[in-house]
């Protein structure tokens, strides 16, 4: 099974990631086709995750960043809901789902090596 989907997606998650963060941190709106885009991406490399560490390819790495996917997907899912009533609580939960991200991302690569 090649990981080359995989890849494309995630990368294009933490991509569009980083530039929704750096709009969020200089207070400017983002589209949301940018937002459904990173939610689109995260979810579908989510999904090829599963797919690709099912069996005996998962490894300790693929479960853990898995696993840290699972909490980024369920963090941005909250962030968007406290946005609407607290811009304060939803900062926390902003800085909790781009810090799970990353160690999903880097657990992500560190899988990928050991495929």
């Amino acid at each position: 099974m090649t990981t080359v989907p995989l890849t494309i997606l995630i990368f294009g998650a933490v991509g569009i990631g980083g530039y929704l963060g750096m709009n969020y941190l200089r207070h400017t709106p983002n589209k949301p086709i940018l937002t459904a885009a990173h939610l689109l991406m995260g979810a579908g490399a989510l999904e090829q995750l599963v797919i690709a560490i099912s069996g005996d390819r998962g490894g300790v790495f693929g479960y853990k960043a898995a696993g840290f996917l699972v909490i980024t997907l369920a963090s941005g899912f909250i962030g968007s809901l406290t946005a609407r009533k607290s811009h304060r609580k939803a900062g926390y939960v902003v800085a909790a789902h781009a810090a799970a991200g990353s160690a999903g991302f880097l657990l992500f690569l560190a899988w990928l090596s050991t495929v």
